[in-house]
Order: C-alpha cells, then structure tokens, then sequence
C-alpha cells in the first residue's frame, strides 16, 4: 500500500505546498511520516549544516523551555512555551503556553496561546487559532493510517499528529486526529473535530443551531 501511495505521492504534495524545493532537508527524505518519526536526526543534521541549535536572531522568553530543537532566524518563542525535538523555521511564532513536539514548523507559521502541535508538519504561513490540538495517537493504539490523496496508507507509526499544507488556517478550538492531511490555503472554523484529507482551498465548518428563546422562571430547589 505505501508503494502505491509513492507512485502518486507528488500530486498529493503539490496539493499542500508550493515552495517544498527549498528545503532540501525535507525532499531529501522518503515520506513526512519517516522524517517526523526520525526528527532527531533531522535536528542533528541541521545543527551540523548550520553550526549550532539556534540562530542569534531568534527570541527565546526566558520562561519557555527548549530541548533537542533547532531554531531558525527570527524565530519568537514566548512564556511558558515547551518546544522539544522539533525544528522552527525562519521568522515562525510559538506563543503563550504553546507546546511543539516532534515536529516540523516551516517558515512564518503563527502557533498562538495554548496550542499543542505533536508529532506534525506545517508548511509555511500557516496560521493558528489558540487551543487547537494536532493529536498524535489513536484510543486503540494501532498505527496511525493516513489518507494521502485517495490512497490510504498506514505509517506502521504509532504516534504521529497532521500534515498541514501551506496558507492553512485552523480557528479557535479546533481539534485534528492522528493522520489528518488538510489540503494548501484550506481554512478550518472553529471547534471543527477534524480527520482524514481535506482537498486544497477547501473551508470546513460545523452545521450548528444557534436558539434564542424567551427565558422562563426556574424553580427554586427549596419549592
């Protein structure tokens, strides 16, 4: 199945990202799931090629905590922020009470208060709502099986959080299961509980009712 899934495995990237060739250390790799599952070794090669962990440019708030990382220029990481065993890419915001794991945050993405990305890839520009949640393992722990394209592919992982394409937005509260691949420049509404592949410029929303209605006398307890 994940032969097939290579065969096509361009189309589906074009469909997420538009300036991929630009990170070699990405297209160098054989699929999203073995870089992210292999992240360590990724922040090693890049420490190499870039002679340390850190750019100087980048803002680490002294409140926030960051291990095994690599962090590009201009990167902004504030208070109470835990970053760890990820790569930030250039002039990307990590914000209040955020945590990044394992994961891979391409260049001017905003990660704002109180998100939780995990085991994940997002491209650039991408924009989040606070307290949204890229999940990264299933209730029954079975390996995370991805729907890349119209091909379903199982990682033989059994963490791993979305794929995320470029100029994506995800509102407030939003939640993604393991192995959710949303298309490029697709936005999200809030409090969407997300799976599986969403098409390139595509909007998902909730159908909800909101009611109004005349507020009536609760009884007292004592009555």
């Amino acid at each position: 199945m994940l032969t097939r899934a290579k065969k096509k495995s361009k189309n589906v990237t074009l469909e997420l990202f538009s300036n991929l060739d630009a990170y070699s250390w990405v297209t160098q790799k054989s699929n999203f799931w073995d870089l992210l599952a292999n992240i360590n070794n990724l922040v090693v090669e890049l420490i190499g090629q870039y002679h340390g962990s850190m750019d100087p440019t980048a803002f680490i708030h002294p409140g926030a905590i960051v291990t095994g990382s690599f962090i590009g220029r201009n990167v902004q990481i504030y208070e109470g922020c835990t970053v760890r065993n990820s790569v930030i890419w250039d002039n990307s915001v990590i914000g209040h009470g955020s945590e990044v794991a394992r994961s891979v945050v391409l260049r001017d993405c905003f990660v704002p208060r109180f998100n939780y990305i995990g085991g994940s890839f997002l491209g650039e520009r991408v924009q989040l709502g606070g307290v949204v949640s890229l999940a990264t393992r299933r209730h029954d722990n079975q390996p995370i099986v991805i729907s890349w394209g119209k091909e379903r592919v199982s990682t033989n992982y059994h963490k791993m959080g979305s794929i995320i394409g470029d100029d994506v937005v995800i509102s407030f509260g939003s939640h993604l299961n393991p192995g959710t691949v949303v298309g490029r420049e697709s936005i999200i509404m809030p409090h969407v509980d997300l799976r599986g592949y969403v098409p390139p410029r595509s909007m998902v929303y909730n159908k909800q009712e909101t009611v109004i209605t005349r507020r009536r006398r609760f009884l007292r307890l004592e009555e």
